[in-house]
């Protein structure tokens, strides 16, 4: 019974000074929860720094020699021969028989056939 009692007050409140007992309960939140996760994503973040600094010199130079020159037209001929080679495993040639009345590439009719 006292619950709906203070149901009913508070939609009453609500309806006179919605700001104060709707809006300002509601940015509370929202700040308390953005407070309380800082620090939380600023943990990951710190640990995520403290494993890129990590990488020592050696393993960077490592990195270096180990890296490949990219050519843009050497890509392209790879990507479209990979391309090429899927497509010609898979592709088989068979003729499909012409619908009646449909036109050829010379525009003749394919009845004449």
């Amino acid at each position: 019974m006292l619950f709906y009692r203070f149901k009913s007050w508070y939609r009453l409140q609500a309806k006179k000074s919605p700001f104060i007992y709707v809006g300002l309960p509601f940015l509370s939140s929202v700040l308390l929860v953005w407070s309380c996760l800082i620090p939380i994503s600023q943990v990951k973040f710190n640990r995520r720094d403290e494993q890129v600094k990590s990488l020592s010199r050696d393993a960077e130079l490592d990195i270096i020699k180990r890296r490949r020159k990219v050519d843009v037209n050497e890509e392209y001929y790879r990507i479209l021969l990979d391309q090429l080679n899927l497509q010609n495993e898979e592709y088989e040639n068979k003729r499909v028989k012409r619908l009646k009345g449909e036109p050829t590439w010379e525009g003749n009719s394919s009845d004449k056939e």
